[in-house]
């Protein structure tokens, strides 16, 4: 046993001097300095302590040789970009800029740079060409890219194609189908007339005034916020953010992981759900309205046809109704208030709880526990489903 032991320790012994005698470990990351907003790459063994003090900038106009309905196209690695209604002339508006340790470095960043605008059979694309500068401090290894703001200057009826690994996208007019991507950064549209996707992995989107056959949303972290949507699909996503919608026009499906869902006259189908937070629906109408939370409460007011309402745990609160509802919570209540324009069939059901109702209802049938309560309101066909496991249920009328 003791031999075994001493061979263990040598082992550990040989295994810590190699250790000791290999490099540090190799460090890699790529981020955006306040320094001009432009692009770092370090890599080495430790970070270093390099100040980019020093910032140059250059602006340029290029014109941009296109055809209206033809596609505007760029890619980015550090970059804000602006897309906008051309009111004569296509041309794109040039800012790019660079940090150093000096003044004389930081230019030297700008000289390895060209911005350029290219015309091929699609229409016409916006690039930026050059190689990064290369300093040493210690072990570590800086690579300067500059950052690029864009404003270009596009005719209507355009498409565009949008992309910047690091920046915010802003788009202003009436373009036909537009795709727009960003890993990091906020994207914004108005007035765009055709599809539209737009995609980020850490940033809000807004969008507003824009009509089309498809709208898509999508966020890893942050906001979706539209207003003024009128399209035959809007498909909206985020894995942690919150989902607004004011006033839109056909199906809407809005899905976020951790976040809240507030909607507000929406006319069409609607599909709504988060796993964390509350689902609000205020106004609109809809044949066909699916609201569900894990984790949550539903509040729907002054809405126009059927809906159902699911929620794990959490209070479902629904306000005018006159049409069929099918609402159920596992821990949490409902209150129910009924528009004077309801005419159907009532069941009501908690299993510990109790069911509460100040209305004349025909063929009222009440359990004595006052677990249940069956009847109708006058002879239409909708039909009022309430369901609790745990919590009280109230019906009411205004």
């Amino acid at each position: 046993m003791k031999r075994r032991t001493q061979k263990s320790l040598s082992a550990m012994a040989l295994l810590a001097g190699l250790l000791a005698l290999a490099p540090a470990c190799y460090y890699k990351e790529t981020r955006i300095s306040g320094s001009g907003g432009v692009m770092i790459t370090t890599t080495g063994g430790t970070l270093g302590d390099v100040k980019l003090d020093s910032v140059a900038e250059r602006k340029v106009d290029l014109p941009l040789d296109f055809t209206a309905g033809a596609a505007f196209r760029t890619e980015l690695r550090a970059g804000d970009v602006e897309i906008v209604s051309a009111e004569d002339t296509a041309h794109v508006e040039v800012t790019i800029s660079a940090a150093g340790r000096t003044k004389a470095e930081a230019e030297a960043v700008l000289t390895r740079f060209e911005p350029r605008t290219v015309a091929d059979e699609r229409g016409a694309r916006f690039e930026v060409q050059g190689e990064a500068l290369e300093i040493h401090e210690g072990n570590t290894t800086y690579r300067i890219e500059p950052h690029v703001k864009v404003r270009a200057h596009v005719p209507d009826g355009s498409q565009l194609a949008i992309e910047t690994s690091s920046g915010n996208i802003a788009v202003d007019g009436e373009f036909r189908k537009t795709d727009l991507k960003t890993e990091y950064g906020s994207i914004t549209v108005a007035s765009v007339q055709g599809q539209l996707d737009a995609r980020t992995s850490s940033g809000n989107i807004g969008i507003r005034s824009t009509s089309g056959d498809r709208v898509r949303a999508e966020t890893q972290y942050g906001s979706v916020t539209c207003e003024d949507i009128r399209a035959e699909s809007l498909v909206l996503s985020s894995s942690s953010g919150n989902i607004t919608v004011h006033s839109s026009t056909g199906s809407l499906r809005a899905n976020t992981e951790y976040g809240t869902i507030d909607l507000a006259e929406c006319e069409g189908s609607v599909e709504a759900t988060t796993s964390s937070g509350n689902i609000k629906l205020a106004g609109g109408r809809g044949e066909s309205t699916s609201l569900r939370t894990e984790y949550g409460s539903i509040r729907c007011s002054s809405f126009t046809g059927s809906i159902r309402a699911v929620t794990s745990s959490g209070n479902v609160r629904l306000e005018d109704v006159a049409a069929s509802v099918d609402a159920k919570t596992s821990y949490g209540h409902i209150d129910c208030v009924i528009d004077a324009a309801f005419t159907g069939r009532i069941r009501a059901r908690t299993e510990y709880g109790h069911v509460t109702s100040g209305i004349d209802i025909a063929d009222r049938d009440q359990s004595k526990d006052e677990r249940s309560l069956r009847g109708r309101i006058g002879q239409g066909t909708s039909s009022l489903e309430l369901e609790a496991s745990s919590g009280n249920i109230t019906i009411a009328t205004k």
